[in-house]
């Protein structure tokens, strides 16, 4: 109202009136800037209650708003000496010295008033930005346990709080974010820290212009990975910052391999360099392979360390590798390509075929778990008791019923796939031992004669009479 009341003075030639109605403008909305801060920062109410006080006592409050915007941070050194100027200029006209400014003074006034003060949106300072940090890492019912709840209050503190002071509040919160992740009991407030921050982060990209992250990583490496990796934010650090990251979660995941998670995250995402990339492939090689199993690290990342001990002769290894793959579950052995699917399956069989436990157990489960696992592990299991890999056939007949029996695993159709496959492949194809052939025969014609007797799993005959067709003089050929 103001500012459209000095515009009509200066329209009609009454420019005494028009720069007066300018400060006059300029000192409420400080003013008001006081009152506003004071709901959320105690220091700013402590200078409301100055005005308050001034202005009962009938004493002017112009300087000491000035005096105060300038301590506060509301407007800096240099902005707070064109305030002054300003309302310097106000006393001069406001009096009759004769002396009045002209349209081009009025203007330059209005400029100030508006760069400085009535265009700039309240910039709360250290008080509400201490307050914060106190409250996101010691108040559990502060915020929801939402990410995007946390994050939108990140916003908000972002937008009130004064940009010069963005990069002190960043490091003040993770220096005292390093307490609380000390306890591993603070997983709520670990995890809304590292949302908020990230949050805050993002909301004003060049910061990293500011804040070097590469110089405080050393003093917090638990907080500072686990807050920088992340794709968006990890890409707008320097390339020491990210070699720092990759170096401390490779390093800590010795003793907690979660951490390895972050980084298979960053790699998914595009957002690790080669050498970072065999930096994480070392470091997972180097972990024993119990180690990995629950810590949220892919199967896809350990996979084929488990088909090498399945591959091996060694009953140990062999049902750890059980144990592990068991971890991992049905829903993660799906998520690999058809082919590890196959090659799993395949090394299970062999491994419960040479009598470990752990692996015989397996196959006797298959059928009955819940949730189902894939029909491509099935179908390799299935497999492996009469083709090899290149189509050869050999007989397994140790665990051959076992195996068969995973077929109630999976739907008819992949089942009546996975039949024709097998009896294809051994009508067709090669016998690669002749002699050991003839001598499994029997025992597999009766493996199979057992099974077809299931429902559902009729068309297992036809294995059989394939196997039959061969007949002796066939295979000895």
């Amino acid at each position: 109202m103001l500012v459209e009341e000095a515009s009509s003075c200066l329209a009609t030639g009454a420019r005494r009136a028009a720069y007066i109605t300018l400060w006059l403008a300029t000192a409420e909305s400080l003013r008001r800037k006081f009152f506003e801060a004071q709901t959320f920062d105690g220091q700013a109410g402590q200078i409301v209650g100055q005005i308050q006080q001034r202005e009962a006592d009938h004493k002017a409050i112009d300087g000491l708003l000035i005096g105060k915007a300038k301590d506060y941070g509301f407007v800096s050194d240099n902005e707070a000496t064109r305030l002054q100027h300003l309302y310097e200029n106000r006393n001069v006209y406001g009096h009759p010295y004769e002396q009045s400014p002209s349209d081009e003074a009025v203007l330059a006034a209005a400029a100030d008033a508006v760069e400085i003060v009535l265009a700039r949106p309240v910039a709360l300072r250290h008080g509400y930005l201490d307050r914060q940090v106190t409250r996101l890492t010691s108040d559990t019912a502060f915020l929801s346990d939402d990410r995007q709840a946390v994050e939108q209050h990140a916003d908000l503190v972002h937008a009130r709080s004064a940009t010069d002071l963005h990069v002190w509040f960043v490091r003040k919160l993770v220096a005292a974010l390093d307490t609380v992740f000390a306890d591993p009991g603070n997983d709520l407030l670990q995890r809304r820290g590292v949302w908020f921050l990230r949050g805050f982060l993002l909301a004003e990209p060049a910061i990293f212009d500011e804040w070097e992250t590469a110089e405080d990583l050393p003093d917090h490496p638990t907080v500072l990975p686990a807050l920088l990796a992340v794709k968006e934010i990890l890409q707008l650090v320097s390339d020491h910052a990210r070699d720092i990251v990759v170096n401390v979660l490779c390093q800590a995941a010795a003793t907690d391999p979660h951490h390895l998670t972050l980084l298979w995250d960053l790699k998914e995402d595009g957002a690790l360099a080669e050498r970072h990339k065999d930096q994480l492939a070392n470091t997972v090689a180097g972990l024993p392979l119990h180690r990995l199993s629950g810590t949220g690290l892919p199967l896809t990342a350990y996979w084929r360390r488990i088909v090498g001990r399945l591959a091996g002769h060694s009953w140990d290894p062999q049902n750890e590798a059980i144990r592990v793959l068991r971890a991992a579950g049905p829903e993660q052995v799906g998520s690999l390509d058809p082919a590890a699917q196959r090659e799993l399956g395949r090394n299970v069989m062999q491994s419960a075929e040479g009598n470990a436990w752990s692996a015989v157990n397996l196959l006797g489960e298959l059928s009955r778990t819940e949730p189902r696992w894939p029909a491509e592990f099935i179908r390799g299991v299935a497999m492996e008791p009469f083709l090899a890999v290149d189509g050869a056939v050999r007989l397994k007949t140790g665990q051959m019923l076992r195996a068969v029996l995973t077929l109630e695993a999976v739907e008819e159709e992949q089942r009546n796939e996975i039949i024709d496959a097998i009896r294809d492949g051994v009508f067709g194809g090669p016998v690669r031992d002749p002699f050991g052939f003839n001598h499994c025969r029997p025992e597999a014609l009766q493996e199979l004669t057992t099974a077809a007797q299931r429902d559902g799993l009729e068309r297992i005959a036809e294995i059989q009479e394939a196997l039959d067709g061969l007949g002796e003089a066939e295979a000895l050929k």
